[in-house]
């Protein structure tokens, strides 16, 4: 069945009207103050960090030059680190998008689960990790209760075990996301979807995911940033070999002492790369799915 009926279309060509009114009311020009405070102090430590990957020795009486870079891209382990990085921020990301917008849909028209899944929101990911080695490290609760079977996720070389403690503590917070999406718009665009005979897979792909879409995207990025520079989770859950690139940069100054902090912030600026191309992905995708939903609105004005 063709969801873009004419009754379809002008519902989304009206919410589209009023998206538009709404962000030509000043919503960017309120959010300067809190861009420039955190672009400043994301550029300011930025510049630290670099500097520190160019300066060689304890006090930078070596001089300036790239034997950190060299030392790092060269090093067997870093490689190693790099790839168990991206792959479990990667993974966990996807899983947890995936499940918080099963569990919004489950959700969302319940006023009670909104409190509910904030709870588990302001727990920090330490005390996740805590909780995961106390029931699944050998030893633990679920070893003496099961066997240990169970325990092989914590010190998982493939790095399960830190993927499923981001998913665990991710989905409350992206499910919360995926609720603000869920408006009143968004419910009139499936309500209108269902009345045209429209089943829940066709009303997901074709209504609410575009709706979701932009912070899904965002909650996601987020959720990717903190997976590949965190460090707590890793050293509790994760394997000693291969490191993420978080505890491989603890242990590069924890071993070597402040002469190899270099060293550590040429880690550091590799995950931010790694971030920063994530990103620039999640925007070409935006960017390219919103071109031909922007043309079938205006195919609808006409």
């Amino acid at each position: 069945m063709n969801l873009r009926s004419d009754r379809t279309r002008s519902v989304e060509v009206g919410v589209g009207e009023r998206d538009r009114h709404q962000r030509r009311r000043g919503v960017p020009v309120a959010a300067l103050p809190a861009f420039l405070v955190v672009g400043t102090f994301t550029c300011a430590g930025l510049l630290g960090v670099i500097r520190t990957s160019l300066r060689q020795g304890v006090l930078g009486e070596g001089g300036w030059g790239f034997d950190a870079w060299h030392r790092v891209l060269g090093d067997p382990g870093f490689h190693d680190s790099v790839v168990l990085t991206v792959w479990v921020a990667v993974v966990s990301t996807v899983i947890a998008v995936a499940g918080s917008i099963g569990l919004a849909a489950l959700v969302r028209r319940g006023c009670w689960t909104r409190t509910a899944l904030a709870l588990p929101v302001a727990a920090p990911h330490l005390v996740v990790g805590t909780v995961a080695v106390t029931w699944l490290a050998p030893g633990g609760l679920a070893d003496r209760l099961w066997g240990s079977d169970v325990t092989t996720v914590v010190g998982d070389p493939s790095g399960w075990g830190v993927i499923a403690v981001y998913v665990a503590k991710e989905i409350p917070f992206l499910t919360l996301l995926a609720l603000v999406a869920f408006d009143d718009a968004t419910e009139e665009l499936d309500d209108t979807a269902a009345s045209l005979g429209a089943g829940w897979w066709p009303r997901l792909r074709d209504v609410l995911l575009p709706r979701l879409a932009v912070p899904m995207m965002a909650g996601g990025l987020v959720v990717t940033a903190f997976g590949i520079g965190a460090v707590e989770v890793p050293l509790l859950v994760g394997s000693t070999r291969p490191q993420m690139l978080g505890p491989y940069a603890l242990d590069v100054v924890r071993i070597d002492g402040p002469v190899a902090r270099a060293d550590a912030a040429v880690a550091e600026l590799v995950a931010a790369l790694i971030v920063a191309g994530i990103g620039a992905l999640l925007a070409v995708i935006a960017w390219r799915g919103a071109r031909p939903h922007a043309r079938r609105r205006g195919g609808g004005l006409g």
